[in-house]
């Protein structure tokens, strides 16, 4: 690597952060070893302002791999969707780097000046920095003086944005406080998309921003799904003009990838209930975006798509507030009509051809028809199972356990917290009888398969955990960990929901045996995994179990099909019926890996959070 004559006077840094990376890019040039990644590593960083701790480098695919934390810098650039720290590649020349991480950013260094060959073999993601860019970052301005740091970080991001994808520059997800609360400035808008446009090196002109910005009504999901289509991270155009985006709009493809785009990132993957009625909605306004609309004629829309006679299996009320959760629609308080928010974006999510929508919309339906046929196969043969069960002796207990727990409440010298745990598991025991009961009663069961109600879901898993205490052996300990004191709504069946719960917390009990412990923690979020719809209820059940092996994990999961490597105890039925209860509800069901601090088995659940819908 050679330097020009004039480097000393033109390109010779003015501070002692640009010496020390220059030396360490030289040192690194003759030599590229772990301590000489190190050593540049900490230079480049500490050159971009950001902490200078030793830097840990890995061996990996012929050369080294360390991570920078002065590239993605949040406090002067707050929508930057890069990690904190970034994977950086180095290798000998005329080597590729091995990305393992193909869904992770990363940068390459590249020890040439100039790297257009390396740029164009370079997977995207994965952006490409040359010996000149990183001179340019340690040179002096025109006048000789030192540039900002500030000013460095930002000319480093726009040397690396066209390696980089949308999504590492946009995010997968919107920011949490894009749709609540008071609505961005146009202004503010307007900066951001072009700053994001800057940085993925397209040029554009502020017509082409503000059009961009109406068609997607500044949708934060919509916004991000239409760069991604408008700039693919192969092939990426230099410029983005009107005429690109007027052949965007008119490709039913392009539409179409759009508006399935912005369906699956704005709802939890299995929200289909939500799906259908944002899909109902675009059907009834695609000629009038400013139209008035009632949950009644929103319904006659899903009537007469449904494959059989009468409404579909859902709750549309608590649905379309999920919809309005996600920025779609406003619905002033007291006022039961629901209202469009943009109708650029009401334009493109319907696209060139409506009937795509009807299509989708006739899908969402029919998944929703299948969901409650397994759900309630599922829940017949999980309380025969539970009938089947019950014997006399059982009952005999279960009751003489009941008459104890009533005469200690009776008791006043009986503490405060004694009584609120004998007040749980008398209800545990109490829905220990009522469930028996339904076992035996066919009429009763379908009754309370269909009957859907708001529950809070924080009560129902501290009466859950309670119970569970009361079957489980002495050395078990059973934790609840709500991180709210306020209840957590969701819309659900009761007995169903109870079902899935029962079952992953049995499983959990069957496998740490005579001892262990296990947890149970109730989150509130923004959004579910990914950033994915509206505010959503995590449920984590972990034990000190022996855990799941990882290999399993994609069979358990649904993402492999067929039988795990190893059959695992029991016959599988209580995992499954869990899963389609939860589908059932719109929720989400994955084993993760193991539990971080019991080391057992670790199982997820999401759940929509709906308010109550208003009543009739």
């Amino acid at each position: 690597m050679s330097t020009r004559p004039e480097f000393t006077s033109q390109w010779r840094p003015d501070d002692e952060s640009g010496t020390a990376l220059i030396k360490a890019l030289a040192e690194l040039y003759r030599n590229v070893s772990a301590e000489n990644v190190r050593t540049f590593a900490n230079a480049l960083d500490t050159h971009l302002g950001a902490d200078a701790a030793r830097h840990q480098v890995e061996e990996y695919g012929g050369g080294f791999v360390t991570w920078l934390s002065g590239v993605a810098d949040y406090q002067r650039i707050p929508q930057l969707a890069l990690p904190r720290k970034l994977r950086l590649y180095v290798c000998p020349d005329g080597r590729e780097p091995e990305v393992p991480e193909k869904d992770r950013p990363a940068a390459w260094l590249v020890l040439r000046m100039q790297a257009a060959t390396q740029r164009k073999l370079s997977p995207p993601g994965v952006a490409v920095l040359d010996a000149r860019t990183v001179l340019q970052l340690a040179a002096p301005d025109r006048r000789g003086v030192a540039t900002p740091r500030s000013h460095r970080t930002v000319n480093l991001l726009r040397a690396m944005g066209r390696g980089l994808r949308v999504v590492d520059v946009v995010g997968r997800q919107p920011l949490p406080d894009d749709r609540s609360g008071p609505a961005a400035h146009p202004h503010e808008e307007h900066e951001d998309l072009a700053w994001w446009l800057d940085l993925l090196g397209v040029r554009y002109t502020d017509a082409v921003v503000d059009m961009l910005l109406y068609d997607t009504d500044g949708h934060p999901v919509a916004l991000r799904a239409a760069l991604a289509g408008l700039l693919p991270d192969t092939d990426r155009p230099f410029e983005l003009t009107s005429e690109a985006l007027q052949e965007w709009r008119a490709d039913p493809e392009a539409q179409a990838a759009f508006h399935d785009s912005v369906v699956d990132r704005s709802f939890l993957g299995s929200d289909r209930e939500a799906a259908a009625a944002l899909r109902a909605v675009l059907l009834l306004i695609r000629d009038d975006p400013e139209l008035t609309l009632s949950a009644e004629g929103i319904a006659s829309v899903l009537g007469s798509s449904a494959p059989g006679a009468g409404s579909p299996p859902m709750e549309l009320k608590a649905a379309l507030s999920r919809v309005a959760a996600a920025g779609f629609l406003r619905q002033e308080p007291g006022d039961r009509s629901y209202r469009w928010n943009g109708p650029g974006l009401a334009a493109l999510l319907i696209g060139p051809d409506p009937r795509r929508v009807e299509s989708r919309l006739d899908q969402d339906l029919r998944e929703l028809y299948d969901r409650r046929d397994r759900s309630e196969e599922s829940a017949v043969l999980g309380l025969l199972e539970v009938r089947e069960s019950y014997t006399h002796t059982a009952v005999n207990r279960t009751t003489g356990a009941t008459d104890a727990i009533r005469r200690m409440l009776e008791r006043e010298d009986l503490s405060e917290q004694a009584r609120v745990e004998a007040q749980g598991a008398l209800r545990a025991l109490e829905e220990g009888q009522q469930a028996e009961a339904r076992a035996r009663d066919p009429q009763w069961l379908y009754g309370d398969l269909h009957t859907k109600e708001p529950l809070d879901l924080r009560a129902e898993l501290q009466s859950h955990c309670l119970g569970l205490l009361t079957e489980a052996p002495a050395n078990v300990v059973v934790d609840f960990l709500p991180d709210t004191d306020q209840e957590v709504v969701v819309w659900a069946s009761h007995q169903l929901l109870k079902m899935a719960v029962a079952n992953l917390l049995d499983n959990a009990l069957r496998e740490i045996g005579p001892e262990g412990r296990i947890r149970v923690t109730l989150s509130l979020l923004p959004r579910g995994r990914e950033g994915v719809g509206g505010p959503v209820a995590r449920v984590d059940i972990e034990d000190s179990g022996p855990g799941v092996p990882e290999n399993w994990l994609p069979f358990l999961n649904g993402t492999v099909s067929g039988p795990p490597p190893v059959t695992p105890k029991g016959s599988g039925r209580g995992v499954t019926f869990a899963r389609n209860f939860i589908v059932a509800h719109n929720g989400t069901l994955v084993f993760l890996a193991r539990s971080r601090d019991l080391r057992g088995a670790h199982v997820r659940i999401e759940l929509p959070v709906t308010e109550t819908p208003p009543q009739r």
